[in-house]
């Protein structure tokens, strides 16, 4: 079953429910996201992010695969 596409504008809010699959996809322009995380309890690091550590897939902390973290600088 096809995911539904929402388009997103500058400005934009939206929130995600817990457990729904989401990506985020752009043709030409790059996308900034602004993440807001209520269950965040601490400051986080490069190595210690809740975005990260309490992000899950298929069960597994997201922190435990590297395969999928983005790596190096960000611009």
């Amino acid at each position: 079953m096809p995911h539904p596409l929402f388009p997103l504008r500058p400005g934009m809010g939206w929130r995600i429910p817990t457990g729904c699959l989401h990506s985020f996809f752009t043709e030409a322009e790059s996308l900034d996201v602004i993440a807001w995380r209520p269950d965040s309890d601490f400051g986080p690091t490069d190595d210690s992010h809740p975005m990260v550590s309490r992000t899950f897939v298929n069960g597994v902390s997201a922190s435990e695969m590297p395969e999928i973290q983005t790596q190096g600088e960000i611009e």
